[in-house]
């Protein structure tokens, strides 16, 4: 009877062994996640590029995320990354030509700028890109797709200049369980460190940049009167009379809004996101162009300028060479304030040649195609 008893006991045993297993397979085949704080974990983080002007093109990117492939992306110098000029949201010009991963960062980025102006918040997205990451190629993906995010915000959004987007990190968790990987992506600051742009330390110093800021944008757009071609010209001789040519390249703001109303010293991506600032303001449909310009001493090199849209049609604008250094001294002509004021494609074409390029290894952008004629 003993051998039996103890017979018994066995065969209790093996049935409970095997129902364990069997509800562990159910669980594991259902994609539940078993124990996700065990198994194997790695974390990679990726930095983004900054945007490209006169002496900030880099000829690599620096990432810190591991096995990752860095495609090697020309710079297209061509006239023919247009789009079809068609209206659209001017806030938003470049997020529209954004793939749907680059999309859903960007889209995370602005819900929450907000806290990022303490400069050190985390964006926790999840496992938003599970998907995407358990393809082979999706990591370099997922990398393109953040640098192509921060190219279209850092160039809609004009106002995010307290943020150093090289600074902000992509970070892949991975963790496996039983040859099964979970991916969670959040965006963050270096650890022990933060995403402030030089010269900003405190979300309080940032929120008193921008009052300042709007402030002014204010004082500026009581001053515009008229129609839309009107206003845009007002503007344009408030930026030329106003803001001095940095010729040192190195000031601290001198890429920005704040370095072009408040400081009154920029180079040409200041006067092009400061005459992007104020027409966002009053709805008049503004975007910034990245590509080269050739001086009248043949000199080529990076610029930056606006396109505007008038009625159906779109001009380009360049305050910065409204704007030229007078030989001996003096002030611009009206002729030279107006040279380059809602220009179409006949005139812009001799020398301005936009590439869509906002950093070397971003995606390239298209813009909205020029009247051939100048406005007037």
């Amino acid at each position: 009877m003993e051998k039996k008893s103890n017979f018994g006991k066995i065969v209790f045993i093996l049935i409970i062994f095997i129902i364990i297993i069997l509800g562990i397979l159910i669980m594991k085949q259902s994609g539940m996640e078993l124990l996700p704080n065990e198994g194997n974990t790695e974390e990679t983080s990726g930095a983004v590029e900054n945007m490209m002007s006169e002496s900030n093109i880099k000829n690599e990117m620096q990432y810190e995320q591991t096995n990752i492939v860095e495609p090697v992306l020309k710079v297209e110098t061509s006239n023919s990354n247009t789009t079809e000029n068609t209206m659209q949201e001017s806030n938003g010009y470049f997020y529209s030509q954004l793939g749907e991963d680059a999309k859903k960062i960007y889209d995370a980025i602005e819900n929450h700028i907000e806290e990022m102006k303490t400069g050190n918040y985390t964006i926790d997205m999840g496992d938003t890109f599970q998907e995407l990451l358990e393809q082979e190629d999706g990591s370099a993906r997922l990398e393109q797709a953040y640098q192509d995010a921060w190219d279209a915000i850092n160039t809609d959004r004009v106002d995010l200049f307290y943020i150093d987007s090289s600074k902000v990190r992509l970070y892949t968790k991975q963790t496996t369980f039983w040859n099964h990987s979970t991916y969670t992506v959040s965006i963050g600051p270096v650890e022990n460190s933060n995403y402030f742009a030089q010269g900003y330390t405190s979300k309080q110093m940032v929120e008193q940049t921008l009052a300042e800021l709007e402030n002014t944008k204010q004082t500026i757009v009581s001053q515009l009167t008229g129609n839309t071609y009107q206003k845009i010209a007002q503007l344009n001789t408030y930026l030329v009379d106003t803001i001095t040519y940095d010729e040192t390249l190195n000031r601290t703001n001198t890429r920005n809004i704040y370095g072009a109303l408040i400081e009154k010293q920029v180079v040409c991506e200041g006067y092009a996101k400061a005459l992007k600032y104020v027409l966002d303001a009053i709805d008049i449909p503004c975007v910034i162009v990245s590509g080269t310009a050739t001086n009248t001493d043949g000199q080529t090199e990076a610029h930056m300028w606006n396109y505007v849209q008038i009625g159906e049609n779109w001009y380009a604008v360049d305050s910065t060479w409204n704007d030229p250094a007078i030989v001996g001294g003096g002030s611009p002509t009206h002729a030279m304030k107006t040279a380059y004021l809602c220009k179409g494609q006949s005139t812009m074409q001799k020398d301005h040649i936009p590439n869509g390029k906002v950093s070397q290894k971003g995606m390239t952008f298209t813009y909205p195609i020029l009247s051939q004629q100048d406005y007037y």
